[in-house]
C-alpha cells in the first residue's frame, strides 16, 4: 500500500468556491502535424494531458485533450463522461486544413445520455469531423461532488497528468494511490492542497486472464474519515463498529427473529448436521427470494423485504445470515467489493459495495450469495471474486478473508470413438460431467434455451462436427454436477499418406491456440477459480490396421504446485487410449510465473497437435 495522506485543509473564505483552473497550452499547427508519439511509438492515439481540479464536496473540473494518430485511434473519438449532470461543457475537434487550424465545436445533438447500470447514467460525446491527425478536447464541471477515486491511467497513454486537490469543507480525508498499480506519480503537499503529477503514463495492459482491470489501474482513492462518536474511521475496528452499530447497521438487521421463525422450522425440518442445515437455509433463501438487481451494504427494512420476498443483494444475504444464526450456526455478514471498485487495500467505508453471507462449520468458512438462482452453495458471482472481503462479528470483531474459491471446478470427458481411416471420419459416444463454476456457467448459458442450442453451439465452434441427441442430467439441480451425454460424428479427421493414417489424439477437446502471446507479463494471471480438466478418448483400432506410432507421454508441473499437465497415450490390441489431465490449482498465479504458465499451455497445444499413426496391414 502506498502512503496514505490525511488531508485536513482550512481555506480562507476568500478562496472557497474560486475555480483554480489548471492552465493548458493552445493547440498548435505542430501538434496537428505530429504523426507519432516519441515515447509510445505504437500508440494509435494518446491523451495529451488530463488536468483535474477538485475541491472535495464542491466542484470538479476536468480538461482533457486527445491526439489521433491512426485509423485504430478513431475508436477513441467518442468520449464518455461518467456523470449525469455537468455544466460548462465545452468540446471541440481540431483539424489542419490548408495550413490553418480549424476548430469544430460540439453541438448539443452530439451529446447522448446513456444508462449503463441500474443506478448510473453517463454522458457520451460524439466528436464531429474526427480523422487521422485530429485533436479532440473536452472541458466540463460537476458541482457538489465527493468522488471516491480519480483515474490517472487509461486505455491510451497519458503524456501529462495533473491533479490539484483541495479540501475547503473541514472534512478529514484519507487519500491513497493504488498500491497494485505500476504508475508512479510525483506528490507535492502543502497546507492548502495536494498536487499529483505524472509524465508519460503507459496505457492499461490488455492481457488475457486479467480479472478486473481496475484492480491494477493507476488511481487515487479519496474517502472521508467519517466520525463515529469520538472516533475516526481509520482502522478496521472502527469500520466494523460503523457497520455493526450504525444506522440500519447489522446489529438491528440480525435481530428480526419473529419474522422468519415459522419458515425456519420448515426449512430445517429434523436435520441436525450443521453443514446440511446451512445448505438447507441457503437453498431456501435462494429459491424464495427475488433479487432486484441492486447491490447494497445496509438494508433499512428487512422485515418488508422478507414479506415481499424481494430486495437488494445485501438485504437477501443479511436475511440468510439472520436465519443461520438463529439455527445455531456461526454465520456473519461479509462486506465485499466488486471488480469495478478494485481490491480493498486499506480501511474503507465506500470501497465496499455489497454484503454477502459467511458461515464457519468445522473450521471451514463458506462464502455465500443467495441472489443467484443457478449458483451452488459456496459459489460467488465473478464480480465479487475480488481480493479480500471483511467479515464482521459482534463486539466489532472483524476478519479479512479472501473471496477466492479453493474448490476446483471440474470437467471430465470420456469418449468411445470409432475411426474410419478410409473415410477419415469418427463417430462415437461422449459423456461429460461438469461441476463448480463450469456447471454454473453452463446453466446460465442455456437456462432459457433447449438442449438443441447446446448441440448447435458445439457444431458452430467445430464445423466438422455433428452432434445428436443431447441428454442433460441435473440441469435444474444446482447442488449436483451437470451430466451431458450425446453422440457425435466428425468429418475430415486425420490425413492419409500412402498406407499410413495420421490423426490427433484429443479430437475437438484439444487446444489450438495459446492465450498467452506476450513475451512479458505485467499483472498476475487471474483464472477466477482453480480447475481440473480430464479428457479420455478410447479409439477402437480399425480392422485391417495396426498401430505404428503413438505420441510420447508428457508431464509438466508448475512451480509450487500451481498447476500441472499429464498426458499418456497407450494401446492394447484393439484400443488406443489417450488421456490428458490439466490442472490449475490456484485462482491467481503471480506474474513471475508467467513464462512457466505460457509453456504449460504450449505443451497442451503440442499434445493436441501430436499424431497417432496407424498402418494398413
Amino acid at each position: 500500500m502506498r502512503t496514505i495522506f490525511t488531508l485536513l485543509l482550512i481555506l480562507f473564505f476568500s478562496e472557497v468556491g474560486q475555480a483554480q483552473r489548471i492552465m493548458a497550452p493552445f493547440v498548435t499547427i505542430n501538434d496537428l502535424m505530429e504523426t507519432q508519439d516519441e515515447t509510445f511509438e505504437d500508440a494509435p492515439a494518446k491523451i495529451v494531458f488530463r488536468n483535474i481540479y477538485f475541491e472535495y464536496g464542491n466542484i470538479l473540473e476536468i480538461h482533457e485533450r486527445i491526439k489521433i494518430y491512426t485509423k485504430e485511434g478513431l475508436d477513441y473519438s467518442n468520449w464518455e463522461i461518467p456523470f449525469d449532470e455537468t455544466r460548462n461543457l465545452k468540446a471541440a475537434t481540431y483539424n489542419l486544413e490548408d495550413g490553418k487550424i480549424v476548430k469544430t465545436e460540439i453541438e448539443e445533438a452530439s451529446i447522448f445520455k446513456e444508462q449503463v447500470a441500474e443506478d448510473e447514467i453517463v454522458n457520451t460525446i460524439a466528436f464531429p469531423k474526427v480523422k487521422v491527425g485530429s485533436i479532440i478536447e473536452i472541458f466540463y464541471k460537476v458541482n457538489s461532488i465527493g468522488l471516491k477515486d480519480i483515474y490517472c491511467q487509461n486505455y491510451l497513454p497519458i503524456e501529462s497528468f495533473k491533479l490539484v486537490l483541495r479540501n475547503p469543507n473541514y472534512v478529514d480525508l484519507n487519500i491513497a494511490e493504488n498500491g497494485l498499480s505500476k504508475v508512479r506519480l510525483e506528490v507535492e503537499q502543502t497546507r492548502k492542497k495536494l498536487v499529483y503529477t505524472g509524465k508519460n503514463i503507459p496505457s492499461l495492459g490488455n492481457e488475457e486472464f486479467l480479472g478486473g482491470i481496475n484492480n491494477y489501474r493507476g488511481r487515487i482513492f479519496i474517502e472521508p474519515a467519517r466520525a463515529y462518536g469520538a472516533d475516526k474511521l481509520k482502522t478496521w475496528e472502527q469500520v466494523a463498529k460503523y457497520y455493526y452499530n450504525g444506522k440500519n447497521g447489522y446489529k438491528d438487521a440480525l435481530s428480526m427473529k419473529k419474522v422468519y421463525k415459522k419458515d425456519l422450522a420448515i426449512a430445517l425440518g429434523t436435520e441436525q448436521d450443521k453443514l446440511a442445515r446451512a445448505k438447507r437455509l441457503f437453498f431456501f433463501v435462494q429459491e424464495n427470494f427475488k433479487w432486484n438487481d441492486y447491490y447494497s451494504r445496509f438494508s433499512p427494512n428487512l422485515g418488508k423485504v422478507y414479506r415481499d420476498k424481494e430486495g437488494s443483494a445485501g438485504a437477501i444475504n443479511l436475511i440468510l445470515v439472520a436465519m443461520m444464526k438463529e439455527a445455531g450456526l456461526n454465520a456473519k455478514p461479509m462486506l465485499v467489493a466488486s471488480k469495478r471498485n478494485g481490491y480493498i487495500r486499506f480501511p474503507t467505508i465506500t470501497g465496499f459495495n455489497n454484503t454477502i453471507a459467511s458461515v464457519e462449520i468445522h473450521g471451514k468458512k463458506y462464502l455465500l450469495d443467495a441472489t443467484r438462482k443457478l449458483a451452488n452453495f459456496g459459489e460467488l458471482p465473478f464480480a465479487f471474486v475480488n481480493g479480500n472481503g471483511l467479515i464482521l462479528g459482534e463486539n466489532y470483531t472483524y476478519e479479512l478473508v479472501s473471496t477466492r474459491s479453493k474448490v476446483k471446478s471440474k470437467s471430465t470427458v470420456v469418449v468411445e470413438a470409432n475411426f474410419d481411416p478410409e473415410e477419415l471420419t469418427i463417430s462415437g459416444a461422449v459423456k461429460q460431467r461438469i461441476s463448480g463454476y463450469y456447471a454454473w456457467q453452463h446453466r446460465e448459458d442455456y437456462k432459457n434455451l433447449s438442449k438443441d442450442n447446446f448441440a448447435g453451439d458445439l457444431q458452430d465452434d467445430h464445423n466438422f462436427l455433428t452432434v445428436e441427441p443431447v441428454v442433460s442430467k441435473n440441469f435444474e439441480v444446482v447442488s449436483k454436477p451437470v451430466g451431458l451425454y450425446y453422440n457425435m460424428n466428425m468429418t475430415d479427421y486425420g490425413e492419409q499418406i500412402g498406407d499410413q493414417v495420421y490423426f490427433e489424439p484429443l479430437l475437438y477437446f484439444g487446444k489450438e491456440e495459446n492465450p498467452f502471446k506476450e513475451d512479458e507479463r505485467l499483472y498476475p494471471i487471474d483464472f477466477l477459480y482453480p480447475y481440473a480438466q480430464n479428457v479420455t478418448v478410447n479409439f477402437k483400432v480399425p480392422e485391417g490396421y495396426e498401430i505404428t506410432a503413438l505420441p510420447e507421454p508428457k508431464t509438466v508441473a508448475l512451480p509450487k504446485g500451481l498447476g500441472s499437465l499429464i498426458f499418456t497415450c497407450q494401446s492394447s490390441e484393439e484400443t488406443i487410449t489417450a488421456n490428458l489431465s490439466f490442472q490449475i490449482n490456484v485462482s491467481v498465479v503471480p506474474a513471475e510465473y508467467f513464462e512457466e504458465v505460457k509453456n504449460l499451455y504450449s505443451e497442451y497445444i503440442n499434445i493436441s497437435k501430436s499424431q497417432i499413426v496407424i498402418t494398413k496391414i
